[in-house]
């Protein structure tokens, strides 16, 4: 759904759409560990908002657009050994022993404000520097009978 949103509405609105909504989710997850929402409850939160590479089938798409053709399984390939390699290196950032952690409670406050200000990061260069790869003419309208085609 989200790529056929981005073949209709555009690469770069579609893509900011969903950087904001990864930022929105991370920012409740770090919330949730401080003070400030000390009784909210944040993984709920965080999972109705985190869904999970949400911007994958929009990214694959602008992806496709800027890479000539002889490059793009090169650059597929490498895409998807970024997102192995941080879906490796996230979770090990949860092994390092941040002040306030004991044995049986891990302090997440540091690697969730690495993450949301990473996130924070990619949204600002995202809407700064983002060029649209599909030109209007290139747009089709967005109906939902065409979502399995």
């Amino acid at each position: 759904m989200i790529g056929k949103l981005s073949d209709s509405f555009g690469r770069r609105n579609i893509m900011l759409v969903c950087f904001f909504y990864n930022v929105v989710g991370n920012t409740v997850l770090f919330l949730g560990q401080t003070p400030i929402m000390d009784h909210a409850p944040w993984f709920w939160s965080w999972m109705a908002l985190g869904v999970v590479n949400l911007w994958g089938g929009v990214g694959s798409a602008y992806l496709a657009d800027i890479m000539p053709p002889e490059w793009r399984s090169i650059a597929f390939g490498i895409n998807a050994s970024i997102y192995g390699i941080g879906n490796t290196l996230g979770p090990l950032i949860d092994l390092i022993p941040f002040p306030g952690t004991t044995p049986s409670h891990i302090n997440y406050v540091v690697p969730f404000a690495i993450t949301m200000s990473i996130n924070w990061l990619m949204f600002l260069i995202a809407a700064c520097f983002l060029v649209e790869t599909l030109p209007r003419e290139h747009r089709v309208p967005f109906t939902f009978t065409s979502l399995n085609r």
